[in-house]
């Protein structure tokens, strides 16, 4: 299930994106720091959905990451969040959130950064 090829390109490339990454929580936003992103390009879930895609909007971004948990809850969160993000123009980069839940065997993201590192994908 896991190819590692993918999940180095995956860690490469979200460590270079210039994308906004919207996830859950702190513990979240903490372990994509520890795997190399900028703080500032990490946006944490903690408005309702529509004040944050009006947030995003006022950065001028035109796309964005979502990575909220491959879960249950997760996947309710994100719905809410890309339907209000499309409502405003803004579109999402599928890539991140489809190499993950085909590539990986994570489900929540605030245990990326260990689940990489047990790959020997991360330092």
């Amino acid at each position: 299930m896991e190819d590692k090829k993918k999940l180095q390109a995956w860690i490469e490339r979200i460590r270079k994106t210039e994308e906004y990454v919207i996830v859950e929580g702190k513990n979240d936003k903490e372990s994509l720091i520890r795997l190399g992103l900028e703080k500032e390009r990490v946006i944490t879930f903690g408005m309702p959905a529509y004040k944050l895609a009006e947030l995003i909007a006022g950065k001028k971004a035109k796309k964005v990451i979502i990575l909220t948990d491959l879960d249950k809850e997760g996947k309710k969160i994100y719905a809410k969040l890309k339907e209000n993000l499309n409502r405003l123009g803004i579109q999402e980069d599928r890539y991140f959130r489809e190499t993950l839940s085909k590539e990986s065997r994570l489900s929540h993201i605030e245990g990326a950064y260990n689940y990489f590192r047990r790959l020997g994908l991360s330092e």
